[in-house]
């Protein structure tokens, strides 16, 4: 037992020096290996997002074809669902970043699109585009042909309004933003209105067409409340005030063209 112990004791720190001689060495290589590897690349993608797309059949609605229309109103085809994507160009030569987001392409009743882009100090850019169909056409409540089997609709409408409003900053950031914007607002369809004389009322069938255009060039106007303040103290007559934070919009132009007819067919 004696002699084990002994060369226990007198192998203990040999192996002691050895372990640490394999530590440095460990070291020293895994330091060369990261100065002389080369860095792992950027895996970062410039084009982030998703997109859903789809076909709709619809067959036959089993009734009335209007009354599907007023609750429902999808037609069939191939469709845009929805997509939402960001790309960003890391040379920035265009745009920093483009955002886009898009539902229910390809007919729906309600269509929607959004667009932003932006290029840092220089430009920001808005979009924003909207599709609506409205359509109504369900027999009235107090006809008194249903019986006979004939609709008659006093209140009724199959119109298709179109809106967009577009913005155009310049650089932004600065003191004085000047901004360009653009609104759009159409509707177009035909539709059924009651006419009253005496105790009667009348369904009359009449066009409808409205678009109306905004047009503005504004400017942005800020004060920053974080300039630095003098530490020096002046007299009360002599005081210049920093300007507080605030924000004006002078209209400088603005131009609204608009159109309304309603005719009897």
């Amino acid at each position: 037992m004696r002699p084990l112990l002994t060369l226990a004791f007198l192998c203990a720190p040999v192996t002691h020096m050895l372990a640490q001689q394999a530590a440095a060495t460990g070291n020293s290589t895994a330091s060369s290996a990261g100065t002389t590897g080369s860095p792992a690349p950027n895996t970062e993608s410039s084009l982030t997002g998703w997109i859903d797309l789809g076909y709709r059949w619809v067959s036959d609605t089993g009734g009335s074809f209007n009354t599907y229309r007023s609750f429902v109103n999808l037609g069939s085809g191939p469709k845009l669902l929805g997509t939402e994507f960001s790309l960003t160009d890391p040379r920035h030569r265009l745009f920093d970043r483009l955002r886009v987001r898009a539902y229910n392409l390809g007919g729906d009743p309600y269509q929607t699109v959004h667009v932003d882009a932006d290029k840092s100090k220089l430009y920001q850019f808005s979009a924003d585009y909207r599709d609506i169909v409205y359509f109504d056409f369900l027999p009235s409540w107090a006809d008194p042909l249903l019986s006979r089997g004939i609709q008659l609709n006093e209140q009724a409408y199959d119109t298709h309004r179109k809106m967009g409003n577009y913005q155009l900053d310049l650089l932004p950031g600065s003191r004085i933003v000047p901004y360009l914007n653009w609104e759009y607002n159409s509707s177009a369809g035909t539709g059924t209105a009651a006419f009253f004389t005496d105790a009667n009322q009348f369904p009359v069938p009449y066009k409808q067409k409205e678009l109306t255009n905004l047009y503005r060039a504004e400017s942005d106007s800020s004060c920053d409340a974080s300039m630095p303040r003098s530490s020096k103290v002046e007299p009360r007559s002599k005081t210049t005030s920093n300007c507080s934070r605030m924000r004006v919009r002078p209209t400088t132009a603005m131009f609204r063209h608009r159109c309304w007819a309603r005719l009897p067919t």
